[in-house]
């Protein structure tokens, strides 16, 4: 999976996810992986998250950990199989207001700023 998203190609990827989620058994130990891998990189980004807004979901902290690892809209949509991008802006939206972001601070920001980078 690592070079398939290395390469930005997210069919490629997907299907490396899907395939590692298969012989795993399920699709939850790849985001926890993802989210063990993310809390590693960003010296504890995930562990942050959950102690300053416990009211996130984990499908809300596996979208955070993407977005913060750069995973492409359309990326993250495939993975989640959203039929349409704009759940996920809809989702975003969403998760500003339960980190009480100002309107023009960027979600991307706010979690660069929160893992130290």
């Amino acid at each position: 999976m690592d070079s398939s998203y290395h390469t930005c190609n997210s069919r490629r990827f997907l299907d490396d996810f899907n395939r590692s989620a298969r012989a795993l058994g399920d699709e939850r130990s790849l985001f926890v992986l993802l989210q063990y891998a993310v809390n590693r990189r960003c010296d504890g980004l995930v562990v942050r998250l959950r102690e300053r807004h416990p009211t996130l979901t984990e499908y809300e902290l596996d979208m955070l950990c993407m977005l913060r690892f750069g995973f492409s809209f359309n990326c993250i949509r495939l993975l989640h199989r959203h039929e349409n991008v704009n759940s996920l802006y809809s989702r975003r939206t969403k998760i500003r207001r339960k980190l009480h972001l100002p309107r023009r601070y960027p979600l991307e920001d706010y979690l660069a700023e929160l893992s130290g980078r």
